[in-house]
This record gives C-alpha cells, structure tokens and sequence, in this order.
C-alpha cells in the first residue's frame, strides 16, 4: 500500500567499502528484490555517489484453510 514498513537505515561509507545491512523483520510480509525473489539483506560495494535503495515487502501468502469435513 506505499506505507513505510521500517524506519530508514542511513549509513556513511567510503568509496569502494563493502557493505552489508540485514533487512528488518515486518510481521506478516517478507522482502523481496527487484526481481520478486525473497531476500534478507543488501550488500555490495559503495560507488563513488550516494545511493538510495528502496525494499519492497509483500504480504505472506494466507495460511490454506482445511476443507471442513
């Protein structure tokens, strides 16, 4: 729904320093990367410019309910 999900993690690194920062826990969804694919951190190594990323979650998949018998 575009609501935030955690409050912004903000960091100051050196060119070329790598970096790995675990993402939150947000009860009821999981993180997922660009591509849809469940993540639990971000990592890399840091440019020579600021860089912004944003993470998406989506809502866990509804436990099925037992046919009533």
């Amino acid at each position: 729904d575009g609501s935030t999900a955690a409050p912004d993690y903000t960091t100051t690194l050196t060119t070329g320093a790598g970096y790995s920062v675990p993402l939150p826990a947000v009860d009821g969804y999981y993180p997922v990367s660009s591509s849809g694919s469940p993540i639990s951190s971000l990592g890399g190594t840091m440019p020579d410019q600021d860089v912004e990323i944003s993470v998406r979650y989506v809502a866990n998949a509804p436990a099925p309910v037992p046919p009533n018998l």
